[in-house]
């Protein structure tokens, strides 16, 4: 499970989904989540949380240039690479911040992207793969 911390930093919110802008060691984040008015109206701006997401849910992209409806872009540098069968997990180091992050994508598309340590890359996450927590108790949900 990966986790980067930061800031609330903007919130808007419409019935039952809010997005939340966090600010994460110089990179701006994007969550959204589902939540009652009376859960969300808590994510005030300074607030400082954790942002969770699941390894599987960090795809990644090599010379990538276009358009994409992912909002979380991240530039990388990849610091290793386990190879299974099936699966392969990379590390990650996020420029600038130097936050670690881990990528479970396939072994295949390893080989097909021909992904090496070293390689500049982008980390890629959907705003609602992300599940926030409150980093005075960073272990339930907020």
């Amino acid at each position: 499970m990966n986790i980067l911390q930061g800031e609330i930093i903007a919130r808007e919110a419409h019935g039952s989904v809010c997005l939340l802008t966090v600010q994460a060691g110089g990179v701006q984040l994007s969550a959204s989540l589902l939540a009652q008015p009376a859960v969300w109206q808590q994510w005030e701006c300074g607030r400082a949380v954790s942002l969770q997401v699941p390894e599987m849910d960090v795809a990644i992209a090599k010379d990538f240039h276009g358009s994409c409806s992912i909002r979380n872009c991240l530039p990388a540098q990849i610091t290793a690479i386990e190879s299974g069968q099936i699966l392969s997990r990379i590390l990650l180091s996020l420029t600038p911040q130097q936050q670690t992050l881990a990528a479970v994508i396939t072994t295949r598309a390893v080989q097909q992207m021909q992904l090496q340590v070293g390689d500049a890359v982008q980390a890629m996450i959907k705003s609602s793969a992300f599940c926030v927590l409150d980093q005075r108790a960073a272990t339930e949900p907020v």
